[in-house]
């Protein structure tokens, strides 16, 4: 789910297939009621697993405590936003389509 390659633009980002198999883990993982540091334990830090250029939200979280990842190929991706309550426990993952 982290691959990444250079594209055309020159542009390092997300592969379809690291696109596919996000959706896939975010759909299989529950991760309802873990922690902030799980969470990075389990799938990564969004920032430092792999090297993307867009590593930063493409819908800016309404929410303060959230933690942002992003699956994008500069064309087409996937936006999971990570849920947190004030003791940074997950309550909520919200899929967004970036088009």
């Amino acid at each position: 789910m982290w691959e990444t390659r250079k594209y055309s633009d020159g542009k390092i980002a997300s592969t379809h297939e690291a696109q596919e198999a996000a959706e896939r883990y975010f759909k299989r993982t529950d991760l309802i009621g873990r922690n902030k540091e799980e969470v990075f334990e389990l799938v990564g830090h969004p920032q430092k697993s792999n090297d993307s250029v867009y590593n930063f939200p493409f819908y800016p979280p309404e929410e303060e405590n959230v933690i942002v990842y992003r699956f994008d190929t500069g064309n087409y991706g996937w936006q999971f936003n990570i849920i947190l309550d004030d003791n940074d426990t997950v309550t909520k993952v919200v899929k967004l389509g970036i088009e």
